[in-house]
């Protein structure tokens, strides 16, 4: 427009199809009465019916099934948005000033659908469908969601002193969620959120290669449609595989500071450049959003608002460049803690009452490790042929379904991989790699379930998720 006033402006549409197939073992036996047909564990005398209303035989063509479900689902999405702003450079009492507003829509449509077939679980672990779809609501799933999330934003960059400056800023944000269930009016609901979220900061320039920042600012996050589908304790669900009506969640709302510095040292000892930055945070989550393991089937559970949890902690980051040799470290400190008072339900629990476990402030939130860290080195053996090695180190977290941390958590984990490439050219390059290199045996992530749905003669509920093993891979890069 003119040398002080810019525009900038765009717009998007995107098209995603996902469809998932997966094996499960089922809560349906035999009936005790009448004999010949599936039941539900809990309801030994009242047949499962399929789509069309029939009871379903326990067994087919002489072959037992029931003890297995094969889950199908299909989700479509279409994705359309824009923003536009303006930019404005005007002095402000012959300060140099910075000014920015602008405005965004964004619009999803998704299409989402889910069906469980009866099966037969093999000793592998697979599943084979039997052809047979179970009929309700609690296995059948036709929703339509459509997303709309509009915002108007500001932010001004004011040059107090050649060293100093100061930036406020907002954000209005309001989504629009409505549900429409296809298969009947139960998840059918309209959601409507909306919030101003102020921040503000200040970065100085202590040298010309070093910087301090700190800053405050505040956002909120709406229910996801999974989230408002999935939020009745009496009804737990398999996510994302199934909806229930449920009552409404709140939106959470994040209040957060930061503070570090950041900068470069030439040349360190006369032997490498290095860039580093330390950063200190802290935030606090209201009416936070937690998915509870309550169910009766490993997986299975709800989303709830949990009240008040907050993170805080220190990252640093160096890396160095010198001669052949680029290497590079990160670390990072989180204490993730609930800092209200909380009945939790947790029926896998073995110190849980009545199905619940308390939770008190300071308690760690499940699935968070304390110290992550991550180290690596390449190195320039040509300038086109470059070896590298990372190692990956991640301290213990404690189980879902453990929110009052009575429990041993998931270990800590250390695991190291090399990588290799070799440019031909600017546009095409070989490259492998080999993950875990020492084969470590870890575990990334644990839950608490009843262990005799699956295995009868275990009693630990701890479930761990084992990481990946050692695995390689090779292949050629092409940029066009």
């Amino acid at each position: 427009m003119t040398p002080e006033i810019s525009i900038q402006a765009n717009a998007y549409y995107r098209h995603l199809q996902r469809d998932t197939a997966n094996g499960d073992d089922s809560d349906f036996t035999e009936c005790a009465s009448p004999v010949g047909f599936l039941c539900p564990e809990e309801a030994p005398s009242d047949p499962i019916t399929d789509t069309g209303g029939n009871p379903i035989p326990s067994e087919v063509n002489g072959k037992e099934i029931g003890n297995g479900v094969f889950n199908t689902t299909g989700t479509t999405t279409d994705m359309v948005g824009g923003a536009a702003q303006a930019a404005v450079e005007e002095p402000v009492f012959e300060l140099a000033n910075h000014f920015i507003a602008g405005t965004s829509v964004d619009a999803g449509f998704v299409k989402y659908d889910n069906r469980t077939q009866v099966g037969t679980l093999n000793p592998d672990r697979s599943v084979i469908g039997s052809g047979i779809f179970v009929g309700g609501d609690e296995f059948n799933t036709r929703l339509r969601s459509t997303n709309v999330y509009v915002g108007a934003y500001f932010s001004d960059t004011l040059s107090l002193t050649n060293e100093l400056a100061a930036t406020i800023a907002g954000r209005f944000n309001h989504e629009i969620i409505d549900l429409t269930d296809e298969l009947g009016t139960e998840l059918t609901g309209n959601h409507d959120f909306s919030r101003f979220n102020p921040a503000a900061g200040l970065t100085y320039q202590l040298a010309p290669s070093a910087n301090l920042f700190g800053g405050y600012s505040e956002s909120n996050r709406a229910p996801t449609p999974v989230e408002l589908s999935c939020a009745d304790p009496s009804e737990p669900c398999r996510v994302p595989n199934a909806f229930v009506s449920d009552p409404p969640l709140q939106q959470v709302v994040t209040r957060s500071f930061e503070a570090g510095a950041r900068g470069e040292v030439d040349r360190l000892a006369g032997l490498t450049t290095v860039h580093w930055s330390v950063a200190g945070f802290g935030s606090r989550n209201y009416d936070d959003i937690l998915f509870v393991s309550a169910g009766p089937t490993l997986g299975t559970g709800f989303f709830r608002n949990a009240g008040t949890t907050q993170r805080v902690g220190v990252e640093l980051w160096l890396d160095g460049d010198g001669g052949p040799i680029h290497w590079f470290v990160k670390y990072g400190f989180v204490d993730a803690t609930f800092r209200s008072n909380l009945t939790i339900a947790s029926p896998d629990h073995p110190d849980a009452i009545d199905g619940q476990i308390r939770v008190t402030p300071g308690d760690r939130i499940p699935g968070i490790p304390q110290n992550t860290a991550k180290i690596g080195l390449d190195y320039h053996v040509t300038g086109e042929w470059v070896v590298g090695v990372e190692s990956i180190i991640a301290s213990n977290q404690f189980l879902r379904g453990d929110e009052s941390n009575q429990l041993d958590p998931v270990g800590s984990y250390a695991i190291v991989n090399l990588a290799t490439s070799y440019r031909f050219n600017e546009w095409a390059e070989l490259f492998g790699m080999i993950d875990n290199v020492l084969d470590t045996k870890y575990e990334t992530f644990g839950t608490l379930g009843d262990p005799s749905n699956v295995f009868p003669d275990f009693t630990d509920p701890r479930f761990l998720s084992p990481g990946a093993p050692i695995g390689g891979w090779a292949g050629v890069r092409v940029r066009l």
